[in-house]
């Protein structure tokens, strides 16, 4: 409800990402993202927030799937 209240808004965008650790049916992979907000409290200003998350990610059915995240 809040985010309708003040029109908001996010996009996000990987900037980088590398591998920690590999086994054959998983991964721990480090992901950069730059996100961009905006809301009607920001008084027409975008606010960037970098963030790195800890992503695992299992292969499952022959694809690879995100199993859990963490910020980092």
């Amino acid at each position: 409800p809040l985010a309708t209240q003040t029109d908001a808004t996010s996009t996000g965008t990987v900037t980088a990402a590398g591998v920690i650790s590999a086994a054959p049916d998983k991964v721990l992979v480090l992901v950069f993202s730059d996100q961009v907000a905006t809301n009607k409290n920001l008084g027409g200003k975008n606010r960037l927030d970098l963030s790195v998350i800890e992503v695992t990610m299992i292969k499952q059915g022959g694809r690879w799937v995100i199993d859990d995240l963490h910020p980092f």
